[in-house]
């Protein structure tokens, strides 16, 4: 009879999972600060949702001009690119450093993929990237991936509300806050100020006037208490990521 032979799971297994709200700058930030020789181990959706939202826009990935049909056929797309994510991140636990290019907008989803990982050997940091609300709209506009800026702000809501969250589920040394604003970026959100920037919004122009008002001073109240908040510097934040990696 012959045995079979366990392959032993590497020790020490790391996995960090980058987050943020829609145009924060994650993928930019993946690469110019996750060490080069672990970038093969970043994982995202949009590997394989891109391609294919790019096929059905006709070579356009400006969602706020698609049709219907052409959003219903997104949305498929995108519910498949999110199991071949699944699939291949299930092929890599156990075997291999992992590295999470998430959105992070729901805790009990994060708390779950953290539990998970860790059932597993894995040792789990989170980096969670700020962007004021008027600079990622602003981003959305100027993307080829856009998205209703409806759909922009909701998404930043819901992400950021989940940051102190996030910083007593990870703990103090395997949580990172980093600030990705420009310098001298807009930090309010005033509706006045930020109107232009939904003059296309299929959503926003839907919502009642007194909503709106409601909405402002949610986004004022979460964009207030970031300037306690203790961001990490890049510099400290990349070396801070290669100590946790290695």
């Amino acid at each position: 009879m012959k045995l079979k032979v366990l392959k032993e799971a590497p020790k020490d297994l790391k996995a960090v999972l980058i987050a943020g709200p829609s145009n924060v700058g994650k993928s930019t930030f993946v690469k110019s600060v996750i060490p080069t020789e672990y970038q093969k181990y970043v994982l995202n959706p949009d590997k394989y949702y891109e391609p294919e939202l790019a096929k059905i826009g006709g070579g356009s990935m400006n969602m706020k001009d698609f049709s219907p049909e052409q959003l219903s056929a997104a949305a498929k797309a995108q519910a498949v690119a999110v199991k071949q994510y699944r699939s291949e991140l299930e092929k890599a636990i156990g075997t291999k450093p992992v590295i999470l290019d998430i959105t992070g907008g729901s805790f009990k989803k994060v708390k779950e993929t953290k539990e998970k990982l860790e059932k597993q050997g894995y040792d789990v940091m989170m980096v969670l990237l700020y962007a004021s609300p008027y600079t990622t709209l602003s981003r959305n506009i100027k993307r080829d991936r856009s998205l209703d800026p409806g759909i922009v702000i909701r998404n930043w809501e819901d992400v950021i509300k989940n940051a102190d969250l996030y910083a007593q589920l990870f703990g103090d040394d395997n949580f990172a806050l980093v600030d990705n604003d420009p310098q001298g970026a807009n930090k309010s959100f005033n509706l006045e100020d930020v109107e232009a920037l939904f003059e296309k919004s299929k959503i926003w122009k839907d919502i009642p006037e007194e909503d709106k008002q409601k909405i402002e001073a949610r986004i004022q109240t979460l964009i207030d208490k970031t300037e306690d908040a203790n961001f990490v510097a890049f510099d400290e934040l990349a070396t801070k990521l290669k100590g946790f990696l290695k």
